[in-house]
């Protein structure tokens, strides 16, 4: 069995499910945070659309052609993981324009952007646009560990958590971009609930990984190891356990707890090195898991 995923998928896996990550804690910002501070914010829609570009560039490097990427569209195939998922970044876009269109052109009276709020507005509730994207984005997060499940490579078939495990780390990674990119628009209330959705995600994340991990260790692969043996060991192990466990999950809660206990109190912004470590650890994850997923096999 041979299987050339490289760096261009875990480009695109881990940018997707980022794009997701934000547009989803920008849609829970629009939707339940203050009026004041709603513009700020929902800068997340903004930040996904670049994130949806690079994706799409790195699946079309992976598939060769672009031309193949159009044929995913020309299409659809609901049990197809490929098709879906083009499908996905296509409707997911769409709603990133309208957020961006939200987000850019309130409080403006005139000009391009003002124009498209006023005509977007009277059409559509910012408020459904922000929900209905929400559930694409859920949707995008989940299949980019869906995608890997669709293959015959043992490690990713044989758990069903993979999905679950990259929307966690989707909104963690977008909650951390929106950390590191809203520090000087966003005020300190918003900027501490979004490192507190932070570390709701990274301890699903962890829980999620740990469960793996087992279920992983009970079957064994075409090399005689177990399943989690590229993983967890080797230099693929060193680079799981130190880049994307320590440096990803582990340190960031720390330095949020702190910054929690601390930083309120003293009227000071969150951690910024925290977000950048998740952002780091994140791009790990994604790394080992497709090079370890390919590991022994012939």
């Amino acid at each position: 069995m041979e299987l050339n995923w490289g760096l261009a998928i875990a480009i695109y896996l881990y940018v997707a499910a980022m794009a997701g990550g934000a547009y989803v804690a920008a849609a829970l910002c629009c939707i339940f945070g203050p009026k004041e501070t709603r513009k700020a914010t929902c800068y997340g829609y903004v930040y996904a659309i670049p994130l949806l570009i690079i994706g799409a560039i790195a699946l079309i490097v992976d598939l060769g052609q672009p031309a193949r990427f159009l044929n995913l569209l020309a299409l659809f195939k609901f049990n197809s993981p490929m098709s879906s998922g083009a499908w996905a970044l296509l409707f997911f876009g769409f709603f990133c324009i309208l957020g961006t269109i939200f987000t850019l052109g309130e409080g403006k009276e005139g000009g391009f952007w003002g124009t498209l709020y006023r005509w977007i507005e009277a059409l559509v509730p910012r408020e459904a646009v922000a929900a209905i994207g929400a559930l694409f984005a859920v949707f995008l997060m989940a299949y980019t560990g869906t995608l890997l499940n669709a293959t015959s490579v043992p490690m990713w078939s044989e758990t069903p958590l993979l999905s679950g495990l990259f929307l966690a780390s989707g909104v963690s990674t977008g909650v951390a971009l929106m950390l590191v990119l809203n520090r000087s628009i966003t005020g300190l209330p918003q900027l501490y609930a979004l490192e507190e959705l932070d570390n709701v995600a990274i301890i699903m994340e962890l829980a999620l990984l740990a469960l793996m991990i087992l279920m992983l260790r009970r079957e064994i692969g075409p090399d005689g190891h177990s399943l989690s043996h590229a993983l967890v060991s080797g230099k693929l192990g060193t680079w799981f356990w130190i880049g994307a466990v320590i440096i990803g999950m582990i340190l960031p809660l720390i330095l949020n707890f702190i910054s929690g206990l601390t930083g309120k109190q003293a009227g000071k912004a969150p951690s910024l090195i925290s977000p950048i470590l998740i952002l780091i650890g994140g791009f790990i994850l994604r790394v080992v898991i497709v090079y370890a997923g390919q590991a022994g096999l012939g």
